[in-house]
């Protein structure tokens, strides 16, 4: 009969549980409507989906100072890089003019401060700034 320690249930259930999120992510690709929401949904839930994953070969491992050192550094690399990849691929698409909002977006808070001809974002007056807010407020 196999037996199972502690070591072990953790690592399956964090492996496990990695898989789920990652799982989720491709189903958030696949359902959202807009790039911005697939974007958000996949890094968000990739990047849990990941680091469960690497947790779960980290306490299967523990021994190898070399590997868990390693799938900590990757970990932290995950952490660090997806959300500001996620903004900047957010950024490119918001400038790109083929890229539409979903039609059930409420907020688009760039939508009077970005120049979509010369693609610069303009700061707003204090004037702009309250009839902005008066708009959002409506």
């Amino acid at each position: 009969m196999l037996e199972l320690g502690l070591k072990d249930i953790l690592s399956f259930m964090s492996l496990l549980i990695g898989a789920v999120f990652i799982v989720i992510a491709g189903l958030g690709l696949y359902r959202m409507p807009d790039l911005f929401m697939r974007m958000s949904m996949t890094t968000k839930a990739s990047t849990m989906g990941i680091g469960f994953m690497l947790m779960g070969a980290t306490i299967h491992l523990y021994t190898d100072r070399p590997v868990v050192t390693k799938l900590i550094a990757m970990a932290i690399f995950i952490f660090l890089t997806a959300p500001v990849s996620a903004h900047m691929l957010g950024r490119a698409g918001y400038r790109d003019a083929l890229t539409q909002l979903w039609t059930g977006t409420w907020v688009d808070e760039l939508h009077d401060q970005y120049n979509r001809r010369q693609h610069t974002l303009d700061s707003l007056d204090e004037a702009e700034l309250a009839i902005a807010n008066q708009r959002k407020q409506v």
